[in-house]
């Protein structure tokens, strides 16, 4: 089975019997760029009153540095991502990126998430 290059990303409230709302996040490569998952978060918060430090993020399974093959080209898109040599990865003269480690490290600056597996 091959790897797949989209991340599934589920956020939930921590205290199920609390829980009354689940974000099911479908993000590839261009939507963790565009922060898709922090826009998703920020629906939670302003639309169902979610404090965030509630939710539970959970990265699926998806493509990492082992098999997701970029081209050089791939890294404009990732021009002002602070961590960029955290997520590629060069192998026998080829570029591998880590699209779970990407989305991760995105949301570490928002200190509202902490819940992050």
């Amino acid at each position: 089975m091959r790897p797949k290059s989209n991340l599934g990303v589920i956020g939930c409230i921590h205290d199920v019997s609390e829980a009354k709302l689940l974000a099911v996040v479908h993000a590839g490569w261009r939507g963790a760029v565009s922060d898709i998952l922090l826009n998703a978060l920020n629906i939670m918060k302003k639309e169902f009153e979610t404090k965030l430090k509630d939710v539970l993020v959970y990265l699926g399974p998806s493509a990492k540095s082992c098999c997701y093959k970029v081209e050089k080209d791939f890294l404009l898109n990732l021009d002002n991502f602070s961590k960029l040599y955290e997520v590629i990865f060069q192998k026998k003269g080829s570029l591998f990126f880590d699209l779970p480690l990407f989305v991760y490290y995105k949301l570490l600056p928002n200190k509202e998430v902490s819940n992050v597996t």
